[in-house]
């Protein structure tokens, strides 16, 4: 709870938008490599949506988007813990 007070204490309010900023943590470059605790990184919580999605619907195009959405917004990918080859594992296809 604090983590998340301190997050909106750093948002601007005055244009009337909240954007939310990139916790410090995925920001500071010394924790990029740090694998210690990977399973608290993004990459493995979409695993786990894009399995069930899967299940859901077999015609899903959700990990397409997501793609669309990664390259959309340069997203830091290796900070979020997705290996640099995840797009060729045949599990998103």
């Amino acid at each position: 709870m604090e983590k998340l007070l301190i997050s909106i204490k750093r948002h601007d309010f005055s244009s009337g938008k909240i954007i939310p900023l990139i916790p410090a943590e995925i920001n500071n470059p010394s924790n990029v490599n740090d694998r210690t605790q990977p399973f608290r990184k993004l990459y493995y919580q979409l695993v786990v949506l894009w399995y069930f999605i899967k299940i859901i619907d077999t015609n899903s195009k959700w990990a397409n988007k997501l793609d669309e959405l990664i390259k959309y917004y340069n997203i830091p990918l290796i900070r979020l813990g997705f290996p640099e080859d995840w797009k060729s594992d045949p599990f998103w296809n």
